[in-house]
């Protein structure tokens, strides 16, 4: 049983086997908890009670941060599953929760979307908290849905209660080890012509929205003094270790971004001496910078969505030669990036030497982006309904493709001067089947904590297994310890 909880990504140092054989850890019996997937995966999480407590600043190396996680805002409802089986929302379940995505992922930075820039899931007098509006389809529109009025209702509940998810998240985080940075989507628009509507400055100023936007100019200097009030305040007020800000999310930075980079550099080089402020202040030695930007440097874009850090407004030329940045996560858009897929603009186009060209021997990290997602499937392949490329459990060379398509883009990226890989909305599998199948899900969780390491990487690749006999995801733990 032992074997079964590391091959699914536990390590052993997080772990206490009361009587591994029949599945009691921690004094915890994991049999009484197996009454379904979600149930076996928050039962998991309770293992967080055994995990050792780290020292208050961890170690902070650009070039050696392990695998770096992002994901949607709404992973607040996601992390936090508990509609479904009818647990009571506490800090330390919410924590718990957390927890077991850390234990499985093993990331060494948690890039957490708190923000988009405004709302925000945290407790601010400067930006407007995302349960403000958020889920009041009645004044917001149709685009919102019952999920977003729950997420909403969970930050406000762990208000009441005196926290919020970026105060348990900083917890959790320090606890396994794991940096975390507060990450900021530069201009979201993931709620089209509602965006403006679901905080206060963008409901007062629309008409200092990027023309045929849905999101506010930072080239207008109230509009940027406002994002970098809620940068200086998300510093001082937590125990974060930085500030990610995502360029990626979505497509408008900032309007004419050919000339106006000037306006976004001002804002990366203003965001690195306050956080240097902060440090100094907090008696920190450092406090990261980092950036997700576009496929390549100066082009070209493959289309409105997949945008050069040119078209964009990122002038990264800048931000490396200045030292402003701590590293770079170059990323797709929507692309499913894999060298398996089958659209050759992306492998022609996402350009990860030249970056690595660009930055030389500089103490700033390259982390590019890997999605875990499937490409377009071709003709007599296995796919599920929206065309994608589909890995089922029973069809092993279904897998194996799947497999070596991540494998050979992370050591292909690697090859080319990545210090480690990024990942993106990697969601741990809660026993639902998701568009690359279960056995696509199976593949992603025993390859997540393996990212950070291309020797093992590579010895994946050239084995004849596919996985470990015994491996088990997460929520099946629970079902075998019963059985």
């Amino acid at each position: 049983m032992i074997a079964v909880a590391l091959h699914a990504g536990l390590r052993d140092d997080h772990l206490r086997f009361t009587d591994p054989e029949h599945g009691i850890i921690n004094g915890l019996d994991l049999r009484t908890f197996s009454s379904g997937p979600r149930a076996s995966l928050l039962c998991l999480a309770m293992l967080a009670a055994a995990t050792p407590s780290h020292a208050k600043e961890l170690p902070i190396d650009p070039k050696n941060l392990g695998t770096i996680v992002n994901r949607d805002i709404n992973s607040l409802g996601a992390v936090y599953p508990a509609h479904t089986i009818g647990w009571e929302l506490t800090p330390q379940t919410f924590k718990n929760t957390i927890t077991l995505e850390l234990m499985f992922h093993q990331p060494g930075v948690w890039a957490m979307n708190v923000g988009l820039p405004d709302p925000i899931i945290y407790r601010s007098k400067v930006a407007t908290g995302y349960d403000k509006y958020m889920g009041r389809t009645e004044e917001i529109g149709g685009i919102l849905n019952p999920g977003h009025a729950q997420q909403a209702e969970t930050l406000r509940r762990l208000k009441e209660l005196g926290t919020d998810p970026l105060e348990i998240a900083v917890e959790a985080c320090h606890d396994q080890g794991v940096l975390i940075v507060a990450d900021y989507r530069m201009n979201a628009e993931d709620f089209y012509d509602k965006e403006l509507d679901l905080y206060d400055f963008g409901r007062a100023h629309k008409d200092w929205a990027i023309p045929g936007a849905n999101c506010l100019d930072p080239a207008i200097p109230e509009v940027y003094e406002h994002r970098m009030d809620i940068f200086r305040e998300v510093a001082e007020n937590f125990d974060i270790d930085g500030i990610e800000f995502d360029f990626r999310r979505w497509y408008h930075m900032v309007s004419d971004p050919h000339k106006n980079h000037v306006v976004l550099t001002r804002m990366v080089r203003d965001t690195r001496r306050m956080l240097d402020e902060v440090a100094a202040k907090k008696g920190r030695k450092k406090l990261l910078l980092g950036a997700r930007v576009g496929i390549n440097i100066d082009g070209p874009s493959i289309d409105d969505d997949e945008l050069s850090c040119k078209d964009l407004g990122l002038d990264v030329r800048t931000w490396v030669a200045e030292g402003l940045v701590d590293y770079l996560s170059p990323a797709m858009f929507n692309g499913t990036f894999n060298l398996a897929s089958h659209d050759g603009k992306e492998r022609e186009h996402f350009n990860v030497a030249e970056f690595a060209e660009l930055i030389g021997d500089r103490p700033i990290g390259l982390y590019p982006t890997l999605r875990h997602y499937t490409p377009k499937a071709l003709e007599g392949e296995p796919s599920n309904s929206s065309g994608e490329f589909m890995a089922t459990e029973e069809d092993r060379d279904s897998m194996r493709k799947y497999k070596n398509g991540l494998l050979d883009t992370a050591l292909h990226w690697y090859e080319s001067g990545a210090d480690g890989i990024s990942t993106f909305n990697w969601n741990l599998p809660d026993g639902q089947a998701t568009r690359m199948g279960f056995g696509g899900q199976k593949i992603s969780v025993y390859l997540h904590p393996r990212l950070c390491d291309p020797k093992a990487l590579r010895a994946w690749r050239d084995a004849d297994w596919l996985l470990p006999q015994d491996f088990r995801l997460p929520w099946e733990i629970g079902r075998v310890w019963k059985q």
